[in-house]
């Protein structure tokens, strides 16, 4: 039998490799995972700061001391989004 000029992996070479692999991804998916929640987290915070500073914007034009949420959206302030209350929750929608 002739043995060819091309050299193969052996199967320990090759688990090897996956080994190697595994813990990699182990190691790198949490660490994905976390920089996902912090985008998530920062974005939310961005908005509220945002929509603080909206309300606060509405307030010094319209020199009331205090707005709920229906009256922005009745004024056109925030149209897209309509008041909708939580079931169960107290309907109080004063900021």
């Amino acid at each position: 039998m002739r043995r060819s000029s091309a050299r193969a992996f052996s199967l320990v070479e090759v688990l090897v490799v996956l080994v190697i692999l595994a813990l990699l991804a182990t190691m790198a998916i949490p660490a994905c995972q976390r920089i996902r929640e912090n985008s998530e987290r920062q974005t939310v915070e961005q908005n509220l700061e945002r929509i603080a500073e909206a309300g606060q914007r509405y307030l010094l034009d319209s020199g009331t001391d205090s707005v709920t949420y229906p009256t922005l959206v009745d004024n056109g302030f925030d149209p897209a989004i309509r008041f909708r209350p939580s079931p169960g929750k107290p309907t109080n929608t004063s900021w």
